[in-house]
């Protein structure tokens, strides 16, 4: 969740940071980005030097946003191992949403 005033100042946040890095052209999604995988098979091209200013840049944007929000992991193999399958049975379900700060070519000028 945002702030309705804080909307647009995170925007150009988003936006000198695409701007940085012309090579973002997907989601940021932080399992891709870490694997080097997919959208982001270019950070493993990158040296030392460079991937490191990519994160440090990175967190810098994501620490500066003023936004609120939560998430929810479930490792489901370790949960059955805890027992926690047989009490609730089989036909339990768990909803997870994943969110990601997304890419919108309307940001980038």
């Amino acid at each position: 969740m945002i702030d309705r005033e804080q909307e647009e100042p995170t925007k150009a946040r988003l936006q000198q940071f695409l701007f940085k890095y012309p090579q973002v052209r997907s989601p940021l999604a932080l399992t891709d980005m870490r694997a080097e995988k997919k959208g982001f098979a270019w950070l493993g091209k990158l040296n030392d030097s460079d991937r490191a200013r990519f994160w440090s840049d990175y967190r810098t944007f994501l620490t500066t946003v003023p936004v609120a929000g939560t998430a929810c992991v479930i490792d489901r193999p370790s949960y059955v191992a805890r027992g926690y399958g047989k009490r609730y049975g089989r036909c339990r379900k768990f909803e997870h949403k994943r969110h990601r700060v997304e890419h919108r070519p309307d940001l980038r000028r």
